[in-house]
């Protein structure tokens, strides 16, 4: 199966879609209206504004929410139909009455030599039991355009739009996004934030989107360890700075160097979720794994977040 490692818990998918805000009641109705009966959508949002979770909504309000949803990386996928295992994946997603989802992530990614793979999930035997959902942070319609992306898949694809505002275009939601981020990294213990742990919260600007918010909060509860309460000390650095400088060096660092310490810090900040990390850096996954892969043995390779 290609089921996407470390991918969202149900938590993660909730704290996606709530918010009272306008943009937020518009995508809910959008949402509940469309899959009854919807066959492919298309979520297009920045890195980390939780276009997986709209995703498992989708399905958990399709006839077909009994059946299995996988949430794949677009690249990695399309590799694998190159040999059996992604065509077994579509098959099982296939094989129940009413058909399972595919959420393909980072569809813009996908090289256009191997986009006509992805072109077979519409010619298989299952292709009217498959929902297919693809996540982009990128405009597709310009892509193709420029022939990045071929005009068919764009097609197949776009039967159903939606468009995900970021989190600082809806602060308003903010406060119950932190709550529900806050009951899932908390697990078995019912986390609440001091007063200046949530004014520090709610004064930041969220660059990173939802994914940015996970990864803080993860760190924040492994920093309260025992304790119930949150406080601004538990936070990590909420500017995002990652000190790279090498006191003992000559400050000439080569590129490559940099962009990886970079990563790795980012990597850690997450708890090692390789899913959020991407999102944060604004890069696929797959490139995120041939990052690490070229690392050899780091140790943050092979960790995933629970």
């Amino acid at each position: 199966m290609l089921r996407l490692p470390g991918s969202e818990p149900a938590w993660a998918a909730a704290a996606s879609t709530v918010g009272d805000s306008e943009p937020m009641q518009r995508l809910r109705s959008q949402v509940r209206r469309i899959a009854p009966y919807f066959r492919t959508a298309l979520i297009t949002g920045p890195p980390g504004s939780g276009k997986e979770g709209v995703a498992r909504m989708l399905h958990a309000l399709s006839p077909g929410a009994d059946a299995s949803f996988a949430a794949c990386d677009s690249v990695t996928l399309a590799e694998s139909m190159l040999r059996v295992d992604g065509c077994e994946l579509l098959e099982t997603l296939g094989s129940s009455d009413q058909g399972g989802t595919i959420f393909l992530d980072d569809i813009a990614d996908v090289p256009p030599a191997l986009q006509g793979v992805l072109l077979r999930i519409w010619s298989m035997k299952t292709r009217g039991r498959i929902r297919v959902v693809a996540g982009t942070s990128r405009d597709l319609r310009t892509l193709g355009v420029t022939g990045q992306f071929r005009q068919d898949l764009l097609q197949c694809l776009s039967g159903v739009e939606l468009t995900l505002t970021p989190l600082c275009e809806r602060r308003d939601d903010l406060p119950e996004v932190l709550a529900e981020v806050l009951r899932g990294v908390g697990r078995d213990r019912e986390l609440i934030l001091s007063e200046e742990a949530r004014d520090l919260l709610l004064a930041h600007p969220w660059p990173g989107d939802l994914a940015e918010v996970e990864c803080v909060l993860w760190e924040a509860a492994r920093h309260a360890q025992d304790s119930f309460v949150v406080t601004a000390g538990d936070l990590p650095d909420l500017d995002g700075a990652v000190d790279i400088s090498n006191e003992e060096g000559t400050g000439m660092e080569r590129l490559e160097d940099v962009v990886q310490q970079h990563v790795l810090a980012v990597l850690t900040r997450c708890g090692g979720n390789k899913v959020r990390a991407a999102e944060i850096l604004g890069i696929s996954r797959s490139t995120l794994y041939r990052m690490l892969e070229s690392r050899g043995g780091t140790g943050l390779l092979e960790y995933e977040t629970p």
